[in-house]
C-alpha cells in the first residue's frame, strides 16, 4: 500500500517526502555503524578471518556513505555514487 512518500516522474526523476528522506539517512547511518562495530569487535585480531570480516565491513560503510550522499547532498555528482558503487572499471566499460 502506498502511503505516497516517493513519487516518481516522467523524466525518471523521484520525489520523496522529507520522512522518507530521514528514515533512510536514519538507517544508513546505523547501518555504518553496525558495520564499525562488526570491523572491531566480532572476530579476534589475531584470527585471519578478521581481515575478510574487516573487508566486508568497509564496503558496507563505503555503500552506506553512497546512500547517505545520494540522499542529501545536491552537490554529490551521481557519476561518484555510480564510481562509488560499481567500480570504475564498469563504468569506464559501458
Amino acid at each position: 500500500m502506498s502511503d505516497n512518500t516517493l513519487t516518481e516522474h516522467a523524466d525518471n526523476s523521484v520525489t520523496l517526502t522529507a520522512a522518507r528522506q530521514v528514515a533512510c539517512l536514519e538507517a544508513s547511518w546505523e547501518i555504518e555503524q553496525l558495520a564499525a562495530h562488526l570491523a572491531c569487535n566480532v572476530i579476534p585480531d589475531h584470527d585471519p578471518l578478521h581481515l575478510v570480516v574487516r573487508g566486508i565491513a568497509g564496503r558496507i560503510r563505503s555503500l552506506s556513505r553512497v546512500l547517505v550522499s545520494g540522499l542529501d547532498d545536491e552537490l554529490e555528482p551521481v557519476a561518484h555514487l555510480e564510481r562509488e558503487v560499481f567500480g570504475t572499471a564498469q563504468r569506464e566499460a559501458e
